[in-house]
């Protein structure tokens, strides 16, 4: 016989972590597609034109240096940034899960033990 008790509350952890995780990474693909990939796209056109530039000897190989480096930094800024925008959600997540099972506690002990 299932004990209803221990169902009751694995659906309600299990209820902070779909609901959690499922807004959390609405954002992330939102973000991915609004800003990541179109910031990474003009990086990329940019290091082409370098590359033109230093082809058609516009740029010396230091300009072309200085300007790929700059570029690789923009590449990099927006890593991280994405990387610490994916470590906040899963932050979140985390933190839902841990106030339901709280909740769940200190339901089946019926005080604010945790």
């Amino acid at each position: 016989m299932p004990n209803s008790r221990l169902d009751s509350a694995t659906r309600k952890i299990l209820a902070a972590l779909t609901g959690q995780a499922e807004l959390s990474f609405r954002g992330v693909v939102a973000d991915i597609e609004q800003h990541v990939i179109p910031t990474m796209a003009s990086i990329a056109r940019s290091l082409a034109v370098t590359g033109g530039r230093l082809a058609d000897g516009t740029f010396t190989k230091d300009i072309a240096d200085v300007e790929v480096a700059a570029l690789l930094d923009a590449a990099a800024s927006v890593i991280v940034r994405f990387a610490n925008r994916i470590l906040k959600e899963i932050q979140d997540i985390i933190n839902a899960v841990i106030g339901a099972v709280r909740d769940v506690i200190n339901t089946a002990v019926g005080v604010a033990l945790v």
